[in-house]
C-alpha cells in the first residue's frame, strides 16, 4: 500500500517509527480510506499512539 509506505517514510523523516503490527497498520489505512476515520485530530492521535521516537 502506497499510503502506508508514505506514512512510514514521513515518520522516518521526522525521527519516528511505526510500531503497529501489520494488521493494525492495515486497519488504520482502511479506516482512513473508507472514511470511518476522517477527523484529522483522531488520525493524528492514532499515529502518535502507534509510533515512537527512533
Amino acid at each position: 500500500m502506497v499510503s502506508l509506505a508514505a506514512l512510514i517514510a514521513f515518520l522516518g523523516m521526522n525521527g519516528r517509527r511505526l510500531r503497529w503490527f501489520n494488521d493494525d497498520a492495515y486497519a488504520f489505512i482502511m479506516d482512513v480510506a473508507s472514511g470511518r476515520l476522517d477527523d484529522v485530530s483522531d488520525i493524528a492521535d492514532r499515529i502518535a499512539s502507534g509510533s515512537e521516537e527512533r
